[in-house]
């Protein structure tokens, strides 16, 4: 997860449907994110999409995903 200028953070993920659990998952526990698409290069993984969410969030939305079983 990396922070961009404005405070949020992205987790970057495999595909876009990954993306729509993971942000489904976070929802169920409260936890409110965006999905985003990535620019080429912007994840070390080649991923293309991401969730996006405040940085103050960042461990309870690791925490939120790992119970999940997404991979970030």
């Amino acid at each position: 997860m990396k922070p961009n200028n404005n405070y949020y953070c992205t987790a970057a993920l495999t595909s876009l449907t990954y993306a729509m659990k993971a942000q489904k998952a976070l929802f169920a526990v409260g936890l409110r994110s965006d999905i985003v698409k990535l620019s080429a290069g912007s994840s070390k993984r080649g991923c293309e999409y991401g969730v996006q969410f405040p940085c103050e969030l960042e461990e309870q939305i690791k925490r939120a995903l790992r119970s999940s079983g997404i991979g970030v």
